[in-house]
């Protein structure tokens, strides 16, 4: 419960009378840490709604098996629990995630990259896998081998990153993570081939992860720069939901346009027909695949580059500087 900034310490469903019951009400608010207010309740309906929807529209989006109308009726009805939750959550006391700190633009313009980005690069995370294994017939280890420069890249941006955000700001940060996440996801596409050797593709991920090391953490920061208190708390929950739905929506997303794209290029050969051995137009069937795989990336790229526009179109350093001194004066003049 931690992880994501949920707070620890649950909500339990219970009516307080704060006169009625001062026995209650006195250890219940020390244990939470405030004051209690007419009802501290879980939103045990807002999960309802909020979770079966979600699957509903991964479900709706992946499955290949079945009449294509039930797979869009599912994808409809997960679509419409969302939306209901989303309605209820913005007018509800207590609601599950406040949906409403999206309408902030600082807040609102960060779960936006996050998602546009998440969502694309996490998700063509399985392309790798089945080039390696399925297309050029080499083991686990290779594929392993290949991750490890981009974790290597992410985890030395995202120290570097966080000393430059302060000086540099989030838009430049961010900015350039995007554009060399991207560059390097494009020039992936222009390379790759059914033998393009293995240290190439290092490269490229190296330099991939390197901007997502640039991307995510600064991104996750300073969205949530304009919130305090309990929206502190609510908005890192509803970032690091936000991340975590992207990524499997992203997967599912990905996979099914690759198993379709992959399906019609090779005359409705599946990976696990190329696998097997002895098929006799097999080379043939492994340069299409490929060429699907290309186009996926490209795809992948093109939602990628919508993330970067968003980035770019927010305000600069300096003017979002200057809009913080100008809440500061006005709040000490309240005061």
């Amino acid at each position: 419960m931690t992880e994501g900034g949920f707070d620890s310490r649950l909500r339990i469903a219970v009516v307080i009378g704060s006169v009625r019951k001062p026995r209650l009400a006195d250890p219940l608010a020390a244990w939470l840490g405030r004051e209690l207010t007419a009802i501290d309740w879980l939103d045990l309906a807002g999960a309802v709604l909020l979770v079966p929807g979600i699957v509903a529209v991964a479900y709706g989006i992946s499955a290949q098996d079945g009449p294509a109308w039930v797979r869009i009726a599912t994808a409809a009805i997960g679509a419409m629990l969302v939306a209901v939750f989303s309605a209820r959550a913005l007018t509800h006391p207590e609601p599950l995630l406040r949906i409403g700190l999206l309408r902030n633009p600082t807040f609102g313009r960060g779960a936006a990259i996050l998602a546009l980005y998440a969502a694309p690069y996490f998700g063509s995370a399985l392309l790798m896998p089945a080039y390696v294994q399925v297309l050029r017939g080499d083991g686990a280890s290779v594929t392993a081998a290949l991750m490890v420069p981009g974790a290597v890249g992410m985890g030395v941006s995202l120290h570097v990153a966080a000393r430059l955000l302060e000086r540099l700001g989030s838009r430049l940060v961010v900015g350039t993570g995007l554009g060399l996440a991207i560059g390097a996801g494009l020039l992936q596409v222009v390379v790759l081939r059914p033998d393009t050797p293995y240290p190439v593709l290092g490269v490229l991920g190296l330099l991939q992860g390197a901007g997502t090391g640039a991307i995510m953490m600064p991104t996750m920061s300073s969205s949530s720069r304009d919130l305090h208190g309990p929206d502190l708390t609510s908005g890192s929950a509803l970032l690091s939901l936000v991340n975590r739905v992207a990524n499997g929506m992203g997967t599912v997303a990905v996979s099914a346009l690759f198993t379709v794209l992959a399906a019609a290029m090779t005359g409705g050969a599946s990976l696990i027909d190329m696998a097997g051995s002895g098929t006799a137009d097999r080379a043939a069937q492994v340069i299409a695949a490929v060429d699907a795989l290309r186009s996926t990336q490209a795809a992948a790229c093109i939602v990628m580059s919508l993330a970067l526009v968003v980035r770019l179109r927010s305000p600069g350093r300096v003017s979002a500087i200057l809009g913080r001194r100008d809440s500061a004066v006005k709040a000490e003049g309240v005061r």
